[in-house]
């Protein structure tokens, strides 16, 4: 193991894994998208028409599509 020097922290980067710099990398991109998208829309979605900024059915959509994968990805059970 390598030690630090005395008085100095470790790089709160450094404990980043590849898997959250991707992470963060969608949400950056996914948030200049939706701050680029400003204007309004006319949504319809079975009975419902309704006009909303863009960037609210961005949002909506992307929080919808967490939820989803976070449901449908199964954990394994211990048998």
């Amino acid at each position: 193991m390598s030690e630090q020097p005395k008085g100095q922290r470790p790089n709160p980067l450094s404990r980043i894994t590849a898997k959250g710099w991707t992470g963060i990398a969608v949400a950056v991109v996914v948030l200049v998208f939706i701050l680029q998208n400003f204007q309004h829309v006319r949504v319809r979605l079975i009975f419902v028409d309704t006009i909303a900024p863009l960037w609210i059915v961005l949002l909506v959509t992307l929080l919808l599509g967490f939820l989803v994968g976070a449901f449908t990805t199964g954990r394994k059970r211990k048998d």
